[in-house]
């Protein structure tokens, strides 16, 4: 039958999908419903600083122009705040379910080569490596992820999650190129831009929505679902080069 390497027992694999689906859950529910009325939010914001600043203003009375001029800026101001508020919290929510996905898989596959192979370079990388490299290391065991229906969802989120992390760096001209779905383009009511004229785009304009964030949270739970049970030596003929490299240090 050959040795065991990495073994995925149903337990384990149950435990780490009803953990991300009570997080996913919980978020979707106590951060992001808060904002489903944002602009009605706003409103109430507005007459809240109204009631403050100008305590003899009643309902009806004759109101200045400059008072309706500063009440009109305040608002605009309140509903921009509030929406980014809501956009910056749908970013954070996507950045901690794919950081503690990258985190649980990291220690999964720690715990996985500790039964075999007691190195504590071996685990040290496994923590520094990048995604696209633990990618490899499961692709040598068998699981072509990137072949996979849920990687391009997975990879996107992943983008997003590093733009929202680092800003204009290149995870947001991969995001750019491969997904530009997740960029609101703020000059789009102009007409079409061409490929050559989006210089102008920027971090700030990564948005997703919530029918992105469940796509998002469907593709790590069919990853975790499509990970083998049992991945013997038989079944890996080889392991990538930085892999090999731990191993031998």
């Amino acid at each position: 039958m050959g040795f065991t390497l990495f073994e995925m027992s149903d337990s384990k694999r149950e435990s780490l999908i009803d953990a991300h689906e009570f997080y996913f859950q919980q978020a979707t529910r106590r951060l992001l419903a808060q904002f489903d009325n944002f602009e009605e939010l706003a409103d109430s914001t507005v007459n809240e600083w109204v009631k403050t600043k100008f305590p003899n203003l009643y309902p009806g009375s004759n109101i200045p122009e400059s008072i309706c001029i500063q009440i009109d800026d305040v608002a605009i101001e309140y509903y921009c705040l509030m929406r980014d508020m809501r956009d910056q919290t749908a970013l954070s929510v996507a950045a901690s379910m794919f950081h503690q996905f990258e985190k649980d898989l990291r220690e999964w596959l720690v715990a996985q080569v500790s039964h075999w192979h007691q190195n504590a370079k071996i685990k040290q990388k496994i923590w520094n490596v990048n995604f696209d490299k633990l990618v490899g290391l499961l692709e040598h065991t068998g699981l072509d992820v990137r072949e996979e229906s849920y990687f391009k969802k997975l990879d996107a989120c992943r983008l997003v999650v590093n733009t929202y992390k680092h800003g204009n760096g290149d995870s947001f001209e991969q995001l750019k190129n491969n997904f530009p779905e997740y960029i609101e383009d703020p000059l789009a009511d102009f007409g079409p831009r061409l490929e050559w004229d989006r210089d102008y785009l920027e971090h700030s304009n990564v948005k997703v929505s919530l029918p992105d964030l469940t796509e998002f949270s469907e593709s790590i739970i069919a990853f975790w679902r499509q990970v083998p049970e049992n991945v013997t030596d038989k079944d890996v003929t080889t392991f990538p080069e930085w892999f090999k490299t731990a191993l031998k240090n």
